[in-house]
């Protein structure tokens, strides 16, 4: 697109003068204020360049901006080159105000056919204020996926080790594997070398992931002899994918010399954690279709942070689920099979078989617009057990429990047109009834999650017995779109409380489920626009006085800044805590992002 142009049919040379723009057939844009096209030599010679980069190979987000100017280009088939040039990746800001960084080079060369940008005298700067010099530099251009070369490099401190600093060198052996090598270097210290290795087979990939070190250089009561080392794997398989049947392996392995050897030396990347105190071994198997699931996990646990008996623990469960349709008249029947052998802290042990029958009958609506079913549960336990609390310890043990429940609820709607909103009120109520007695429950907690289910404890082996009724509604408030369909959520308010025939001192107090009457649990949703969304749930105490539990959350989103704090509060027989919570996230561009988060124990000020 020009103003005017001359065309020299002799020569084959373009000139315009102007406002020049070109666009190529990858959709970036070029502007000028001068050209000269050489079609001969295919070659293009401009001033006054501003490009702005729009294909999709090179955009990593719709929210970067890729662009450069210089005074001059010089382009042609291998090679581009830009006198006194600036480059950015950054998203445009108003007001033409200087992006976050920029890269200005006394010359920037790109070499097409090594897809390479080489820079001379270059200066990298952050809100325009100059913090990097080099007289050479170069970098992948944005077309390239993968290249081996240094990475960022980065610096650390601390009490134990001093001050130091890692390099890491991404090697790209193949386009199916590569090689993280990261020695992090220490004044003081020996060197720890960190390697992460990657490979992805045809339905398989793989992630090997070790490090080691001699040790400490000076010895003490804390800084002891010997070297230190971790070896972390995970292997995926898939043998099925398929539509309606799906079949994996995972195998992980993970193993430290040292219990503090993670947190002393920083270590963390895509298995390993300076945090991570439980170390796994473990075997995976799924195998799932339209109505069967089968799952075995057999696995090793130590916790590095206790000692002796306390440490280890070894697991394998077993779940095996099928799904029944009878027909229209009988519903649906869920079986499943859970067989858990676990031996802990050296001699205790647990060996138990769970089934569960889970029925739910077709659902009906009748005249009044009332929506119910039936639902049952039949559990039947087998275990035996040595040396534990929960359990009876002699010989071979056989429970069975079981629930039956009605539950029903009535959709009562409003559509305001004229106000583009749509409200909904559904009355709900269970009643439930399980017979006989039944074993002590430790935990759990009652919320408006669980309070309609026939198991609301959630536990593996046992069934709250007991006759009892949850009521409780749901509020809604949906925008209401073009042609009266129904959008996003807006509003929405929840509670219910379970009514018990008597008290059941089996049941732990946490849940408020061994009284009459349980504490009142709810939720609140309220997005206030499209930035700020607010929740709350709670529970009052039967008196409908008291305030047991309190989480309050809201999240702010800006841009590409999000915001969130939270509180939580645990009184009386739920817990004892109270502590706030918030953090935010900012998004420098498409590969740095800032994160921030922060807790504070407000009954302890810690």
């Amino acid at each position: 697109f020009v103003d005017m142009f001359n065309y020299s049919i002799l020569t084959g040379i373009f000139f315009s003068k102007g406002n020049i723009e070109i666009k190529d057939k990858n959709n970036n844009n070029y502007n000028f204020s001068e050209i000269y096209i050489d079609e001969n030599k295919k070659k293009i010679i401009g001033s006054d360049v501003k490009a702005f980069l729009n294909q999709p190979s090179i955009l990593a987000n719709a929210g970067n901006n890729p662009r450069f100017f210089a005074n001059t280009m010089s382009s042609s088939e291998k090679i581009n080159t830009f006198e006194k040039g600036v480059f950015t990746y950054c998203k445009k800001r108003g007001n033409d105000k200087c992006p976050p960084w920029t890269l200005q080079s006394k010359k920037i060369k790109h070499d097409l056919a090594k897809k390479t940008i080489y820079y001379d005298n270059v200066v990298l700067k952050v809100y325009d204020f100059p913090i990097f010099f080099s007289p050479k530099f170069s970098h992948p251009d944005p077309t390239v996926k993968r290249r081996s070369g240094l990475l960022a490099p980065s610096l650390s401190n601390s009490t134990t080790l001093g001050s130091g600093f890692e390099v890491p060198y991404y090697w790209n052996i193949a386009k199916d594997r590569d090689l993280t090598l990261t020695p992090k270097l220490y004044f003081n210290e020996n060197p720890l070398l960190l390697a992460e290795y990657r490979q992805d087979f045809i339905n398989s990939f793989l992630i090997v992931d070790a490090g080691y070190t001699q040790g400490y250089k000076t010895k003490s009561v804390k800084k002891t002899n010997g070297g230190r080392a971790h070896f972390f794997s995970k292997f995926n398989i898939n043998f099925l994918d398929e539509k309606e049947k799906k079949s994996t392996l995972d195998v992980n392995i993970e193993k430290v010399s040292n219990d503090t050897y993670l947190k002393v030396y920083d270590v963390k990347n895509s298995l390993a954690d300076k945090d991570k105190t439980i170390l796994e071994n473990s075997i995976d198997f799924t195998f799932i279709n339209k109505d069967f699931y089968l799952g075995i996990k057999p696995s090793a646990h130590e916790d590095t942070s206790k000692l002796g008996n306390l440490r280890h623990e070894y697991l394998l469960p077993l779940t095996v689920e099928k799904n029944i349709m009878f027909n229209e008249k009988y519903g649906l029947l869920d079986l499943s099979s859970n067989l858990r052998i676990r031996n802990y802290q050296t001699n205790k042990k647990a060996n138990i078989l769970v089934n569960d029958f889970n029925w739910k009958s077709i659902k009906s609506l009748n005249s009044f617009g009332v929506e119910s079913y039936f639902e049952g549960l039949v559990k039947t336990v087998n275990y035996k057990a040595e040396n534990t609390d929960k359990y009876k310890n002699e010989n071979s043990n056989a429970e069975a429990n079981a629930a039956l429940g009605y539950f029903a609820k009535l959709g009562l709607y409003k559509n305001d047109i004229a106000n583009n909103n749509f409200y909904t009120l559904t009355p709900k109520f269970l009643l439930r009834y399980a017979p006989g007695h039944m074993r002590k429950i430790d935990g759990g907690r009652l919320n408006y999650g669980n309070v309609f289910n026939l198991n609301k404890t959630n536990e593996f082996d046992v069934i709250e017995s007991g006759l009892s009724s949850s009521i409780g509604f749901e509020y809604k408030k949906n925008k209401l779109e073009k042609n009266n369909v129904i959008g996003d959520e807006t509003f929405s308010f929840a509670a219910a409380q379970v009514i018990s025939e008597k008290e059941n001192m089996d049941i732990s107090s946490r849940t408020s489920l061994e009284q009459r009457f349980s504490d009142v649990v709810g939720v609140v949703d309220y997005k206030i626009n499209d930035k700020m969304d607010l929740s709350y749930n709670f529970s009052i105490d039967q008196n409908y006085k008291d305030l047991n539990y309190n989480e309050i959350r809201s999240d702010f989103k800006f841009d590409d800044t999000k915001f969130n704090i939270s509180y939580l509060q645990e009184k009386k027989h739920i817990g004892d805590q109270e502590q706030v919570k918030y953090g935010f996230d900012f998004k420098i561009n498409n590969s740095s992002e800032l994160s921030f988060k922060s807790k504070r124990n407000l009954l302890t000020s810690s």
